[in-house]
C-alpha cells in the first residue's frame, strides 16, 4: 500500500512539473488572429510628391500591445524590390480601435514622410504582437504593387 502512495505523490509532482510546460506549449498554439487579423492593406496610385491613400481592413479582437514596422520597397530594374523608406513605432490596440478615414502613407510611417519618386512600389508591414502573460505573435502583410507618377 505504501507503494502505491508513493506512486500517487510521484505522478502527482510530475503533473505539478508539468503543468506550466503543458499551457506554455498551448499558448504558443493560440494564432496572431486571435488578437488581430489584418485582411488587406491596398495602396492606391498617386503622383510623385504627394502621398498615396490607404485602404486598410484590419479586425482587433483584444487589447494588446505591438512592436511594428512599415517598410516601403522600391522595384528596382532587376525587378528586386529594395527598401527605400521605412518606420517602426509601439501602440496598444483595442478593439474599439479604428482607423481615421482618408489615411496616407505619410500617416502610416508618421513620423517619417516617404518622398517617392517615379517607380513602382509595394509596402510591407510586420505587427509583434506582445499579448500579456502569451508568446509573441507575429502578423504580416504585403501591399498590392503601387505607382507613382510624375
Amino acid at each position: 500500500m505504501r507503494l502505491l502512495n508513493n506512486n500517487y505523490a510521484f505522478c502527482a509532482l510530475l503533473i505539478l512539473a508539468a503543468a506550466p510546460l503543458v499551457i506554455t506549449g498551448l499558448k504558443a498554439l493560440i494564432p496572431a488572429s486571435h488578437w488581430m487579423e489584418v485582411q488587406s492593406v491596398v495602396v492606391s496610385d498617386a503622383k510623385a510628391g504627394k502621398a498615396p491613400l490607404l485602404s486598410v481592413e484590419r479586425s482587433i479582437h483584444k487589447k494588446f500591445t505591438a512592436t511594428w514596422v512599415a517598410e516601403i520597397h522600391k522595384k528596382q530594374p532587376s525587378g528586386v524590390f529594395a527598401t527605400t523608406c521605412f518606420q517602426d513605432g509601439k501602440n496598444v490596440y483595442t478593439p474599439t480601435d479604428k482607423l481615421p478615414d482618408n489615411i496616407d502613407l505619410n500617416w502610416w510611417t508618421y513620423p517619417t514622410v516617404c518622398d517617392l519618386g517615379e517607380g513602382e512600389y509595394r509596402m510591407v508591414t510586420v505587427w509583434v504582437i506582445a499579448p500579456e502573460n502569451f508568446p509573441a505573435k507575429r502578423v504580416e502583410i504585403a501591399s498590392n504593387i503601387f505607382k507613382v507618377i510624375p
